[in-house]
């Protein structure tokens, strides 16, 4: 028999007119795994935001345990059960594991007195009840991101939290670390706790979850049990339209050679890297978060000083070293960084603005800018990749994680480079933008662009290269066409660091 611990009736919020949610129900049963899923701007977080207090409906009513209550505040619906882990840990990264876990408990009432034996008991205690085993004296920087993800856990359920929301909890997560949250997350549901599960990963969600909402557009779409849907369904409630394959049917017709990196090594981070990029063609890096990839796009875009890197380096049949990414830039090489908001974008700027940078010379005459040439060029790049923004000078900021990769990769278009390096592009969004993203892959690939695609991500990889390359400690330790290897021993290959 099901037992309701929370219950949502009919919640509505906007903003400024406009509907963020719309008569939304949810509800989350006493030792569940609940997924939620949506695109970006379906609503998942106003609906996340008011569940833990951070804001208040519009309209409609909260239950926790058949009661009808106000969670006025983030602290208040803490002090009633319900606690939110974020995606950005609010761990201190120079306090111990012992320290992060009872922070609350420090308090002027001490009087700097802390019995510290006591207190990494209780912490080895808290471990030993969630049947996992972390040093409990080690500082949050000296351990792994997903046993900060834990620790961030336990200091919520010493706090009594009887639900637990976790916000794209494995984003940032190797392969193997994914493994290891999601078995805790199953463990603390057998002990009784109830957990919102929000990602975009649907493998993952139909791994873990007991049933799964969808949201869209600001309403709830269907509420499923997670035993009787799979990936198709799931991405059809998603986007609303019919997906059979969320990667286009791609001709790779290769071209000349555009790119070849021979013996490259960078000191403690890679060894010996050899392989060749062409025209029209994706040539996919897989392997685990730290294996080197973002490395290697680094390397070939000139992050590196070049008495810090060996072996050579061609672009088109030329021996080359980018002395920094401007050089490279102006080769034609472009590089979407991983971390698109620190990397890939000015934030503080508008969407005209990150878009024209790499256009300089296309929207300049005698070195100064054209605003009619930038404002087309910059209209068409929007329209052309759908960006959803209010317009062009809309701040990159206000965009959702989708469009925000949109802008990046509309540089690199406007920029009409030979290469595009892609690092980690569709981490963090939505089914629906990562078609989009796949599509603009084709379109580069029509004319004659060569991307090199580093990724985490072996369904991605394997569902859109050509050409993959298995890396593990900084070296290549495989290579297969797509047709060669199935997806399941592609993934065996990564976890295992490639065939020796």
């Amino acid at each position: 028999m099901e037992n309701k611990l929370l219950k949502l009736e009919k919640i509505s919020k906007s903003f400024g007119g406009v509907q963020a949610l719309d008569k939304v129900d949810f509800d989350v049963n006493k030792g569940e795994i609940h997924g939620l899923l949506g695109e970006n701007g379906a609503g998942k977080s106003t609906l996340m935001k008011i569940i833990s207090g951070a804001l208040n409906q519009d309209e409609g009513k909260i239950k926790l345990e058949d009661e009808e209550v106000k969670l006025k505040s983030p602290l208040d619906a803490e002090n009633r059960g319900i606690a939110m882990v974020y995606q950005e840990l609010n761990l201190l990264n120079d306090l111990s594991v012992t320290e992060n876990i009872f922070i609350s408990e420090f308090n002027q009432k001490n009087y700097g007195k802390i019995n510290w034996k006591d207190l990494y008991k209780r912490a080895e205690n808290e471990m030993k009840k969630l049947e996992v085993n972390i040093d409990v004296r080690k500082k949050i920087k000296e351990i792994s991101v997903a046993e900060q993800q834990i620790v961030a856990i336990i200091r919520a359920l010493v706090s009594e939290s009887k639900i637990l929301i976790m916000d794209e909890p494995t984003s940032a997560l190797s392969l193997k670390d994914i493994e290891f949250l999601l078995e805790f997350l199953q463990k603390l549901k057998e002990k009784g706790y109830s957990i919102i599960f929000i990602t975009h990963k649907l493998d993952e969600v139909l791994e873990i979850t007991d049933r799964i909402t969808v949201l869209r557009n600001g309403k709830k779409i269907k509420n499923l049990k997670t035993d009787q849907t799979d990936e198709n369904e799931l991405s059809k409630l998603i986007i609303g339209r019919s997906v059979e394959n969320i990667y286009p049917k791609i001709n790779q017709n290769r071209g000349k050679k555009l790119l070849e990196l021979n013996d490259i090594s960078l000191k403690n981070k890679l060894k010996n890297i050899s392989f060749s990029l062409f025209e029209g063609e994706i040539l996919g890096i897989v392997g685990l978060l730290g294996a080197g990839k973002t490395e290697i796009g680094k390397t070939i875009l000139g992050a590196y000083k070049r008495k810090e890197v060996t072996g050579d380096i061609y672009f088109n049949e030329e021996k080359i070293f980018n002395k920094n990414p401007h050089q490279a830039i102006e080769r034609g090489i472009g590089f979407v960084p991983e971390d698109r908001s620190s990397e890939g974008l000015l934030t503080k700027q508008d969407v005209k603005f990150n878009i024209s940078l790499s256009a300089l010379k296309e929207i300049s005459e005698k070195k100064i800018i054209k605003n009619n040439k930038e404002k087309k060029l910059v209209k068409n790049l929007v329209n052309k990749l759908q960006i959803k923004c209010s317009s062009i000078n809309q701040k990159v900021t206000d965009l959702s994680g989708g469009n925000q990769q949109k802008v990046v990769l509309s540089k690199w278009l406007a920029n009409q480079s030979k290469i595009i390096i892609f690092d980690e592009p569709t981490r963090g969004i939505d089914v629906g933008a990562k078609i989009e993203v796949y599509n603009f892959f084709k379109e580069l690939l029509d004319m004659g662009v060569g991307i090199l695609l580093l990724s985490s991500e072996v369904p991605e990889i394997h569902g859109i290269a050509d050409r993959i390359l298995v890396l593990n400690n900084g070296q290549i330790t495989n290579e297969q066409n797509k047709s060669e290897v199935s997806k399941d021993e592609l993934q065996k290959l990564v976890m295992a660091g490639g065939l020796k």
